[in-house]
């Protein structure tokens, strides 16, 4: 040994040596620490001496070395021992590399080995793979033979400080010394030998501090775990000997990566690092982690690949990678983890094949393969797992079929292969599973019928086979399972009587059948005391719901458990129970889509939530109780036949568990059973963050998670009037209301809760309506008492002028004229009583605007009135067939009357008239802007302004008058001069479009109760619009309201219940009332006025006429006097009178002004302002068209029959049978028509025009005379 001075003055400049880290018990007290300093320093000096003295150098004198030194250091070799002469130079290569030295832990489980390359080579026992590589090598010497090496009393392992570099294994730092002697300039001896030190020591705290700075962890926090990391529980643990043998890092927010130096720690036994979120790929150095036997990096955003080197992880029993981003395939070398009994890869991108390999894992317990993109078939080797208790390989992309092997896994409690791509049967070999409780096999595409050996499995809690394509009947002893708790076979193809099935599975919380082909009644014959959700939904169900429902109105409380319960969408009938509205837990009632009618019971369920009710057949007010319920949200009442007021609703936001909701196998009622409380931290520890999300989202209740938002509500296309409530306990609310019902009071609407977009004016009782019938009325009350006062002396007059002698087409058409006043009298002689009828029963609509109480639109239907009703139009079509079957036949020439068409004739013909249909549509645009400004929104995509709007609904009927008074004739003359059709054809054809018929058909497509075609331009339907999307609505994935069928589209029942054939009435009426006004009043004043301001002009011929020019040079200002224009005109007020009268018993009394207004202007025009009529061929052809009033009254007899249908009216088929008699051909040969034309045409002669002149002056004279 060297001098003290000696040895400083050689290791100066030499970094010192470090404190080394103790592998056993600490050393206590500082003698013994300064003993361990002096000792190391001593050897270090020595060595450097020896080893630098080079060939020349002469040994120091030798010194003993004590018998504790030696216990620690180890036998040295003997001295005689056999040296090479020469080592190889430093880096020069052997071709064999021989050992020299070896040595054995003290505990037997690890060895060293020494060669000629003066490597050092460690040995793991425990840990060595079937290549027999040394896991660790380090070189103390370079390039010098090793003669020998050991390892410390201690057991402690071996490490190089050749150059004082530091090391880690097994959790601690330590230094290791060679010891070496040089004789004569070669190595004699090498041994390696642990130095002690502190487990606390500086060294350790820098790399563990590094460690944790690495895996994201603040330095400030690293740092105080670094100060006594073995006091850092339960982070960090260690063993008695000071070795870190655990770290437990879980949900420490750690956002680095995961360092590579971990897998020095080679003694570390378990390592948690999950729910943080580091990043980066899993280091291939973690395989070198031996003693490991729990890995578990869940929940992270790690990537990339995983090692195959967790293979050499022999120790391994849980290896946790699950929620992550790792991506590849498994490596099939996980099946020699033969310790493996938790494998969790879920919720990751793994791709390929399930590794067939992994059934070699015989002590695997679990196995989570779920959420990947695994393809490919289940390996049938997973069944040589036995002790396997949960399979879990749901969310893939598995195909093929179920392997029939897994029913031999016996021990097997859960199994879930749901959302894959499965096809196939349901293997049998399954109810073997005698341990079984979870089995999840929906949404797939399994077929074939459900095994009734499933009913085997008593332990089965939850069996849950939804949206496959499974067919047959569903077997009777599944509803037997004592243990099943939720039974889920939705959306199937299942068929089969539902009584047949008797469920007494006293622990059932759960049954869904819905979306399945089910028939017959439902029927409970035993009370399901524990069910709480209960769907039957979208099936073929039919009958009553009442042996469904006293079971559990006969518990107690009244529905025990009983939360939700679905029948909506299949044909059930009938009245509601009233118990079913009592249901004390009851939350949500979806009943929607079905035939049930009557009224509502009373609803006295407290916490109901959810009540859907939509599209039935409900009758009757709305019950009181709604207003009572504190928890309503969803309440959907639309197209059904509710009457009366909206209630004051107490509306809060819907707050409720979804039933079809499951995460692994648990519904929200039954995690509320398992877990009690909704523990955020708990739940989001056993499910994850991305499943707990799902959880709390579909568990609201539950979870106390209930978010503040819109109530909803739907109350349109019923019966309601009458007032709107201005609020219903809140103002976010969404909803419609007014389309389809006759809301308001003829004031604005105010109330808050009624969305701005459907506002619309012509959506209901609205100022608009109620200026307009009152106009109306008050016009029609003048019109009447005018009519009451000239009619009678005009008629005098008219009889006086022509009894006993015709004058030409004059003749025709006074005749023709007193004829309609004579049917338009007869009409109003028939419809008083029916005015009485409709005014008496004017109820469906409580409040409706006044001139709908006198008409159809708004009669409610009564068994007497009905008959009543139904009699007077069978009176009426009876006298309207007659008449027409009355009228005088046209003379036609015989050249016409056989002439034959030829073919090419007839197909220019039917061109023609088509093209006479487009003239008359442009023409007839008044009657169409009409309809169209009664329908179209103020918010609209047409770019029209609502002064537009405006002015479109008041100047319809007057510009449809002007037209008709300017355009017509002329347009109709000129197209028959040039397709050769007779002109008085094309006008009355001009006329029925541009009176009523294109209004009707308008009416038809863009009125709200018929096929709404006024939402085609409304914003809220136009896709993409910002409000588009605000009327889809769902519970929890039951569709309630969809804003293309529901809101844009019409009604499936528009032509069947009876709305549309009222809104025709209702909305048509008016226009047809302005416009006979308008030609009872207006024209003959405006006539009159321009006639004052004509003269007379000289005709060119006497086929002309003579006629009135304004100033006596601009157009004729008596052309609407000619008969063509004066036959067309009767002809039209005909089918007015034929169609109209029955219905709008008004309409009788507004064409008696209109025809006797026509008459008096004729007899003004031919003797006071001296006209005389046209003698051509058009105007001599010219005469009321008997084919134009059979059609209108085809069409008249058709609106009653649909009408009479579509409100059920009582003696609705007696007016069927009446109206077949009546139109028939067979009608001629017992109607009286004969007595008929006696009573209404009157004979006429015709004379020469020599003597209708002279006649004129005469009595023109007398009349001066007089």
């Amino acid at each position: 040994m060297m001098p003290e001075g000696t040895r400083h003055e050689k290791s100066k400049g030499e970094k010192p040596a470090p404190k080394g880290v103790q592998f056993g018990p600490r050393s206590t007290g500082d003698a013994a620490a300064k003993a361990g300093a002096q000792a190391r320093q001593a050897r270090a000096g020595k060595l450097s001496a020896n080893v630098n003295t080079g060939p020349e150098a002469q040994p120091g004198p030798e010194e003993d070395d004590s018998e504790e030194e030696k216990a620690r250091v180890g036998p040295l070799m003997p001295t005689g021992t056999a040296e090479p002469d020469e080592l190889p130079e430093p880096g020069k290569e052997l071709e064999e590399k021989a050992v020299t030295a070896i040595g054995l832990d003290p505990k037997g489980s690890r060895m060293i080995t020494g060669g000629l390359e003066g490597t050092l080579k460690f040995f793991d026992f425990h840990g060595m793979s079937e290549a027999k590589d040394a896991f660790r090598s380090v070189e103390p010497v370079v390039g010098k033979m090793v003669h020998a090496v050991s390892f410390s009393p201690t057991g402690g392992q071996v490490s190089r400080t050749r150059r004082e570099e530091k090391s880690v294994l097994a959790g601690c730092f330590w230094e290791m010394e060679l010891k070496a002697e040089v004789e004569q300039g070669r190595c004699v001896m090498a041994q390696a030998v642990v130095v002690t030190g502190n487990c606390t020591g500086s060294v350790a705290q820098e790399f563990i501090l590094d460690i944790l700075q690495k895996l994201g962890m603040p330095k400030k926090q690293a740092k105080e775990i670094t100060r006594d990391p073995c006091n850092s529980r339960p982070l960090l643990e260690c063993n008695g000997n000071g070795t870190i043998v655990s770290i437990v890092l879980l949900g420490e927010q750690l956002s680095g990566e995961i360092p590579k130096e971990l897998g020095q720690l080679q003694l570390l036994q378990r390592l948690e690092l999950a729910k943080n979120r580091l990043s980066g790929e899993i280091p291939e150095e973690l395989g070198q982690l031996h003693s490991l036997w729990n890995l578990n990096l869940d929940q992270n955003q790690l990537s990339g690949k995983i090692p195959k080197q967790l293979s050499h992880l022999q120790s391994l029993e849980i290896l946790r990678l699950g929620q992550n981003q790792l991506s590849g395939e498994i490596p099939n070398e996980l099946s020699q983890l033969q310790s493996l009994q938790e494998l969790d890869l879920a919720q990751n991108q793994l791709s390929g094949d399930i590794p067939k390999e992994l059934g070699r894992l015989q002590s695997l317990r679990m196995l989570q393969l779920a959420q990947n993109q695994l393809s490919g078939e289940i390996p049938k080797e997973l069944g040589q797992i036995h002790l396997l208790e949960e399979l879990v390989l749901s969310q893939n992309q598995l195909s093929g079929k179920i392997p029939k092997e897994l029913g031999k896994l016996h021990l097997l409690i859960i199994l879930l292969l749901h959302q894959n791509r499965l096809n196939g049967k349901i293997p049998k070999e399954l109810s073997q599973l005698q341990s079984l409780s979870l089995l999840l096999l929906h949404e797939n595409k399994l077929s074939g019928q459900i095994p009734k050996e499933l009913s085997q499995i008593h332990s089965l809690t939850k069996l849950n086979l939804a949206h496959n394509r499974l067919s047959g009947q569903i077997p009777t002893e599944l509803g037997q399972l004592q243990s099943l708790k939720g039974l889920h076979l939705a959306r199937n193809q299942l068929h089969g009587d539902l009584k047949e099935i008797i469920f007494n599975s006293t622990h059932l919380k759960s049954l869904d059948l819905s979306f399945n082909k089910l028939s017959g009644e439902p029927v409970f014959w035993l009370p399901l005391k524990e069910l709480e959700e209960l769907d039957f939904s979208h099936n073929r169900l039919t009958g009553s719901i009442l042996k469904l429902v006293t079971p559990f109105c006969s518990m107690s409380p009244a529905g025990m458990s009983l939360q939700q319960l679905r029948l909506n969408h299949n044909k059930l009938s009938g009245e509601l129970p009233p118990c079913l509205m009592q249901f004390t837990n009851l939350q949500l009632l979806a009943l929607n889509n079905n035939h049930f009618s009557g009224a509502i019971p009373e609803v006295l369920a407290p916490e109901l939530v959810v009540l859907a009710l939509h599209k039935n057949y409900f009758t009757d007010h709305l019950p009181k109780g709604l207003e009572d319920l504190e928890h309503l949200g969803v309440l959907t009442l639309h197209e059904n036949m509710f009457m009366g007021a909206i209630p004051h609703l107490n509306l809060t936001t819907p707050c409720i568990d979804n039933s079809r909701f499951s995460v692994q196998g648990w519904s929200c009622s039954m995690l509320k059973v398992d877990f009690w409380v909704c523990d955020h931290q708990f739940l989001r520890t056993v499910f994850g963050p991305h499943m707990f999300q799902h959880i709390v989202s579909n568990c609201p209740g539950w979870c106390d998670a209930c978010q503040s938002g819109t109530a909803n509500i739907t109350f349109h296309r019923n019966r309601l009037s009458g007032n709107i409530p201005s609020s219903i306990n809140r103002t976010d609310v969404l909803g419609l209301s007014i389309m389809g019902n006759m809301l308001g009071n003829g004031r604005e609407v105010n109330a808050s809760w009624i969305l701005p977009e459907e506002k619309q004016p012509f959506l209901y009782y609205s100022p608009k309506v109620w200026n307009s019938h009152t106009q109306l009325l008050g016009g029609m009350y003048v019109l009447f008492f005018g009519m009451t006062v000239f009619s009678w002396p005009l008629r005098q007059k008219c009889l006086q002028t022509y009894r006993g002698l015709c004058v030409g087409q004059a003749a025709l058409v006074v005749a023709s004229n007193l004829a309609v006043l004579k049917a338009a009298g007869s009409a109003v002689v028939l419809a008083c009583p029916l005015l009485l009828f409709f005014w008496r029963n004017a109820g469906y609509y409580a409040a409706a605007p006044p001139l709908w109480n006198i008409f159809a639109a708004n009669f409610e239907a009564d068994h007497g009135v009905d008959s009543a009703v139904v009699s007077c139009w069978c009176t009426m079509a009876f006298v309207f067939r007659t008449m027409i079957a009355s009228m005088p036949k046209r003379s036609c020439s015989p050249a016409t009357a056989f002439a034959k068409d030829s073919l090419q004739e007839r197909l220019l013909r039917v061109v023609a008239w088509v093209c006479w249909f487009g003239i008359v549509f442009i023409c007839s645009l008044p009657s169409i802007l009409f309809a169209f400004s009664q329908s179209l929104p103020a918010h609209n995509s047409i770019p029209l302004s609502d002064l537009v709007l405006q002015w479109f609904n008041s100047l319809a009927p007057y510009l449809n008058v002007l037209i008709d008074m300017v355009l017509s004739a002329p347009v109709s003359k000129k197209y028959a001069a040039f397709t050769g059709i007779k002109a008085d054809r094309l006008l009355m054809t001009f006329r029925l479009f541009s009176a009523w018929l294109l209004a009707l058909l308008t009416t038809v497509v863009l009125d709200e109760n018929c096929l709404s075609g006024w939402k085609w331009t409304w914003t809220v339907c136009q896709v993409g619009s910002p409000n588009h999307q605000n009327f889809n609505w769902a519970v929890f994935g039951e569709e309630i309201l969809n804003t293309d069928q529901d809101i844009c589209g019409s009604t499936d029942a528009w032509w069947s219940d009876g709305r549309c054939s009222r809104a025709i009435i209702g909305n048509l009426t008016p226009f047809l009332l302005k416009k006979l006004m308008v030609r009872a009043t207006l024209q003959p004043l405006t006539l009159l006025m321009f006639w004052h301001c004509s003269k007379l002009d000289m005709p060119r011929d006497d086929l002309q006429g003579r006629h009135l020019k304004l100033f006596g040079r601009w157009r004729r200002t008596t052309g609407s006097l000619v008969p063509l224009q004066q036959l067309s005109l009767l002809t039209t007020h005909m089918e007015m009178l034929i169609v109209w009268a029955p219905l709008v018993p008004f309409l009788g009394f507004a064409i008696l002004a209109a025809a006797l207004a026509n008459l008096f202007m004729f007899d003004a025009g031919l003797w006071s302002f001296q006209v005389t009529l046209p003698t051509d061929e058009m105007n001599r052809g010219a005469a009321i068209s008997t084919s134009y009033l059979r059609f209108a009254l085809v069409v008249g007899s058709f609106f009653q029959l649909w009408y009479a249908f579509g409100t059920q009216l009582f003696g609705r088929y007696a007016l069927l049978a009446s109206h077949i008699m009546v139109i028939g051909p067979w009608a001629k040969h017992f109607l009286p028509v004969d007595l008929v034309r006696r009573h209404f045409w009157t004979e006429h002669q015709t004379v020469s025009d020599v003597q209708v002149i002279e006649m004129a002056i005469q009595l023109d004279q007398e009349a001066n005379a007089s």
